[in-house]
């Protein structure tokens, strides 16, 4: 689950923890009850790739 605290911790969660949300999101994504799943995968795919950039740069700087 999402943790509004997780800005001012010190530490981030594991990459492997960052996957599985990942993984459950893109799960969650093709169960969503909507018609057009491909017309929206490119924002889908942006924004998973923005939140992994995101978690590396913060692991790269310690947080």
């Amino acid at each position: 689950a999402w943790n509004p605290r997780a800005e001012t911790e010190q530490f981030a969660p594991s990459l492997v923890e960052v996957i599985h949300m990942m993984d459950e999101t893109v799960e969650a994504f093709f169960h969503l009850p909507i018609p057009m799943h491909q017309d929206l995968i490119p924002h889908l795919v942006s924004g998973l790739d923005q939140g992994l950039q995101h978690y590396i740069s913060k692991a790269k700087s310690g947080c």
